[in-house]
């Protein structure tokens, strides 16, 4: 087994078939034993707490069509579902009429796990806190499905019928997420309440999509989802019949609904019993099971990285992190062991370029991909822009985090030259630091970022 921050994967056989028939046919033959990856930042938590415990992990890294957004004919969108939270926030497809999945997608996790976690993984995974339920199911979209009966589609309203329960078979596969057409007088906006401003669990999310008629003022239909306050998203019925009807304004809004519908009390162990259902779902059990004997894990695969710009292969268990190659196999122990799961960036790592937590990908996911990790940020002798920043700032006190904070630093500069210090604040939301407080660090950001931008008006100047 492997062992991370006193946590272990369990072992497992590992397969990345080249078509979805191939997925098809590993999994039947799994016998339900199997389990698909996607992302992977909520499956390898689940399996590192013991809540899943696969024969066979089936990844769909290298099926073709199963990424990206694309506009149907009708204008509404078709998503894959390996599509990355970080892709759906960022397309212009989605921004302007779909704007409330843009903005549920923008609040899931930190940058780093938006960086890997996708959209698929967060239907199929069908936790209660889901941000990119809410929008969904607002816009009336639906899921296709194929399995061994064919294919199917169902709407995401009622999909989902409880915590880790999607209304799908064990050896069907989520193949893409249909969004009907939005109309032209569309609004949209999705809210989410946490405690901190990244890598939080909602406590209370809410999704609202309003369509005008023509006249631009009568509201034609409504739909508002909540998000954390029930087994599954909830839909406000009570209060979207209020709204439809009535003309789009603040005033005419608040009258309607003092007007429209009696106060309910809700029952007094609700919130108490929901708040149970939600801790029992993501509890970390009290027992850590014990490890598989089937040996799975022990079955070791060859994976070509090119990391910080050296092709290394290597042969690595189907249970190996990116983390543990790096740190244990080839002596890198710049990226840090920390919580495990995501949550405090000591692990991040570029891959391609963009920062990820190395403890939530499995080594043989990043074959045929290009990782650096702080060792490799540095010309030679001479450090990069970012580091010499994080010297001359002082924002270095225990440093355990700096490597995180650094790359991801490192990333943000090379993506925006002129980045504020809300993006900078944005950017390192999800890497914690236990020292500084975090101002010399923001401060060492801004001051590398100008640096780069002195650097690049020299070399233009001199053109």
């Amino acid at each position: 087994m492997t062992a991370i921050a006193g946590m272990f994967l369990p072992r497992f056989l590992y397969e990345a078939p080249e078509s979805l028939d191939g997925a098809l046919s590993l999994i039947a033959g799994a016998g339900g034993d199997a389990l698909v990856l996607a992302g992977g930042t909520d499956l390898l938590v689940r399996m590192k707490r013991g809540l899943a415990r696969p024969r066979l992990v089936v990844s769909l890294r290298r099926v073709p069509s199963l990424s990206g957004i694309e506009q149907m004919a009708d204008g509404g969108l078709r998503i894959g579902p390996l599509t990355t939270m970080s892709a759906i926030a960022g397309s212009a497809l989605v921004t302007g009429p779909f704007a409330a999945l843009a903005e549920g997608a923008a609040v899931v996790g930190g940058p780093a796990i938006r960086n890997r976690a996708t959209i698929g993984g967060n239907i199929v995974s069908a936790r209660p806190c889901a941000d990119t339920m809410p929008p969904l199911v607002a816009f009336g979209a639906s899921v296709r499905l194929v399995g061994p009966a064919g294919t199917r589609t169902a709407a995401l309203d009622g999909f989902i019928s409880g915590p880790g329960q999607p209304s799908m078979g064990r050896e069907e596969i989520l193949v893409a997420i249909e969004v009907p057409p939005a109309p032209v007088w569309r609004g949209s906006c999705y809210l989410k309440l946490t405690r901190r401003a990244a890598m939080e669990v909602t406590v209370v999310g809410c999704a609202a999509s309003v369509d005008l008629e023509a006249d631009r003022r009568t509201v034609a239909r409504v739909r508002v989802v909540l998000a954390s306050v029930a087994p599954a998203p909830l839909r406000a019925r009570e209060a979207e019949d209020v709204l439809v009807g009535g003309v789009a304004g603040e005033d005419d809004i608040a009258g309607r609904g003092r007007r429209g519908l009696p106060h309910r009390r809700l029952p007094r162990d609700g919130g108490v019993q929901a708040a149970d259902r939600r801790r029992a779902h993501t509890a970390r059990p009290r027992r850590r099971p014990a490890p598989r004997r089937d040996g799975g894990g022990r079955m070791k695969r060859i994976v070509r990285i090119a990391i910080n710009g050296q092709l290394r292969e290597v042969a690595v268990p189907a249970n190996r992190t990116l983390l543990d190659l790096l740190r244990e196999d080839l002596d890198l122990t710049g990226t840090k062991h920390g919580c495990g799961e995501g949550d405090c960036g000591a692990c991040t790592v570029l891959l391609d370029g963009e920062p990820v937590n190395a403890c939530l990908i499995l080594a043989a996911e990043a074959e045929g991909r290009e990782v650096t990790t702080i060792e490799g940020l540095a010309d030679g002798s001479l450090l990069h822009p970012v580091q010499q920043a994080f010297v001359d700032a002082g924002a270095v006190q225990c440093g355990y985090c700096t490597p995180g904070m650094v790359l991801v630093a490192a990333a943000l500069v090379a993506r925006n030259p002129s980045p504020s210090e809300s993006d900078v604040r944005h950017a390192i939301s999800g890497n914690f630091c236990r020292c500084t407080g975090y101002q010399k660090i923001v401060e060492a950001v801004l001051t590398a970022s100008a640096r780069v931008r002195e650097a690049g008006q020299a070399v233009e100047a001199s053109r």
